[in-house]
């Protein structure tokens, strides 16, 4: 029987070849295969959304509008993420080395309404937190002097404008911009436009 096992091995020697051949080449893609899941599963990953919202508080008179541009992240992946300081850029249309990066406003004290907090601030997964940029007035400003610094020609393209959220580890997301913001853009813009907003959701 011995005989007969290495005449069957001796007559398909180059079949055997290619089986341990095909072999070591699946073993070699199944590792490449896990490892790239593994590194794509600890890859940072988040959904961004910027809108407008109101500041209530017991001590604030009813037709006091504190409005703020806020942008609330969350992390979509498996490991915590860090959100430096200089998380929030408008994105130029076209020109991914060109932005504006806005400093928030809870970096600091500078609103007795707006709570601050420490940067880099850590996210755990599939958890959210909002954050305050701005107020509306400064929002505005900021927009106006970012868009008339542009001939009329490129304001036209102004109306792709969009938020680019930078995370502590250095990738880029794009987040989507409610129509109250893109209201206040297109007041400042007519180029931007918009459908109608809703009223803006409280932040208390």
């Amino acid at each position: 029987m011995l005989e007969a096992f290495e005449e069957f091995c001796k007559a398909h020697e180059k079949t055997i070849a290619f089986v341990e051949a095909f072999s070591t080449l699946a073993a070699v893609i199944v590792s490449l295969s896990l490892a790239y899941r593994a590194g794509r599963a600890n890859k940072t990953r988040l959904k961004a959304w910027v809108d407008i919202r109101r500041i209530v508080h017991s001590t604030i008179p009813p037709e006091t509008r504190l409005r703020y541009l806020t942008a609330t992240i969350t992390n979509t992946g498996i490991m915590p993420l860090r959100v430096p300081v200089a998380f929030f850029h408008w994105q130029l249309p076209r020109q991914k080395d060109t932005s504006y990066g806005v400093n928030p406003l809870d970096a600091s004290a500078m609103d007795e309404w707006v709570s601050q907090q420490k940067y880099p601030l850590e996210i755990p997964p599939r958890a959210s937190h909002p954050f305050l940029v701005s107020n509306v007035a400064t929002f505005r400003q900021e927009f106006k002097e970012m868009i008339d610094k542009q001939s009329p020609i490129r304001r036209i393209s102004y109306r792709f404008v969009h938020v680019t959220i930078v995370t502590d580890d250095g990738m880029h997301f794009r987040a989507k911009i409610d129509n109250g913001v893109r209201k206040e853009m297109s007041e400042l813009n007519p180029f931007c436009t918009t459908k109608h907003p809703a009223e803006p959701p409280d932040f208390p």
